[in-house]
């Protein structure tokens, strides 16, 4: 990490939101208004260039300050802009569509000031998938580096970082014109120490936006897996030899595995899941090898993650139907077992397995 300047007891915190001139704008402003943290300044990128947002020098009890450069910026420039013009020792973003909780930047602001070891603090983020409806899910998973090379993880709005990075030399990559949260992101977390807080105070509208890389109605796959094509191609040096070790833990376990000795396989996937917790193939190998065992328990805690992170993988949830079936939870074991079909009607270990229970529903000794 960075050598940090000694912090003050309530640093500034610039929130930045990039602008088209969306309706939704006036609820996140609001939202920033209702903020219990006294430090605060909020910077409105015209990302249209248009200058005709015609917005008030005040939002609550913090200065609002507009940022217009002239002429249209996709997001990874309209980012930097705000960036440009931050004058906070602590930053932030919000999109226009989105919106925070009050207590949202002075838990953010708090952890970091209390750890000046920490780089990064992220909050849990909410995801709504269509307006007047209930979160989809909540976002707010364990860091891990190894983990964010695969997939992103964070959101901007549910992070706080500190300026001096900035200062540094950290910046929005525009060759991204998606994505570029997650590219910023990597490159945070080869610097510094990120911290993920318990709280949950951020809010997401996944199904609105252009970008195609939320959900719903803002979704465009092909898109999407171009700029992920993109940026895995930038980190790729980098990534490969933590990629190399997760692989060849994996291989020894199997190695064990494949010897009956099912406590040492355990082992080696453990260390894999030390270094990232959300790695799938090594929940899923740990979880059967702790079914082996008899340790039911941690077995479905192994396999219930596996299934939270990924949920359309029948094989994960025939693995989890068996582990519950071990710990006898027979209705939510044909529950899972009968998920899995419905995931992929041909997979057949599902369908074994729930004939298996039918019969003995009846009374039938398979």
């Amino acid at each position: 990490m960075l050598p940090n300047s000694e912090p003050s007891q309530t640093p500034l915190v610039s929130v930045i939101v990039r602008s088209m001139g969306r309706p939704q704008l006036a609820q996140a402003l609001e939202s920033l208004a209702q903020q219990t943290y006294l430090a605060a300044e909020i910077l409105v990128v015209d990302a249209r260039g248009t200058n005709r947002l015609g917005l008030p020098k005040r939002c609550g009890n913090f200065n609002l300050r507009m940022v217009n450069l002239g002429r249209p910026l996709l997001r990874p420039a309209a980012a930097n802009a705000g960036l440009d013009d931050a004058r906070g020792e602590l930053i932030t973003f919000l999109d226009e569509d989105d919106f925070c909780d009050p207590a949202h930047l002075a838990t953010l602001a708090g952890a970091l000031t209390g750890d000046p070891t920490v780089g990064l603090a992220y909050v849990g983020l909410r995801v709504f998938e269509q307006e007047d409806a209930e979160p989809a899910f909540v976002l707010h998973l364990e860091h891990s580096l190894e983990f964010l090379f695969e997939r992103n993880y964070l959101n901007l709005q549910a992070a706080m970082f500190r300026r001096s990075f900035v200062t540094a030399g950290q910046r929005f990559d525009e060759e991204f014109e998606i994505l570029e949260d997650w590219d910023f992101f990597l490159g945070l977390a080869l610097r510094t120490r990120f911290l993920r807080l318990e709280s949950v105070t951020a809010n997401y509208r996944g199904h609105l936006g252009t970008s195609g890389a939320g959900g719903a109605g803002n979704h465009d796959p092909q898109g999407l897996q171009r700029y992920v094509s993109q940026l895995h191609k930038k980190w790729n040096s980098i990534a490969d030899p933590y990629r190399e070790r997760a692989r060849q833990s994996i291989e020894n376990g199997l190695r064990a595995q494949r010897a009956g000795n099912w406590a040492l396989a355990e082992q080696h996937y453990a260390e894999v899941l030390l270094r990232n917790p959300h790695d799938l193939n090594a929940l899923n190998l740990a979880g059967m090898a702790r079914l082996r065992c008899g340790d039911f328990g941690r077995s479905l805690v192994l396999l219930r993650r596996a299934v939270a992170i990924k949920n359309d993988a029948p094989g994960l949830f025939h693995n989890l139907g068996l582990a519950l079936e071990g710990a006898g939870e027979q209705v939510l074991a044909r529950a899972a077992f009968a998920q899995a079909l419905q995931l992929d009607p041909a997979f057949a270990p599902a369908r074994i397995a729930l004939q298996r229970h039918s019969q003995a529903i009846e009374g039938v000794v398979p």
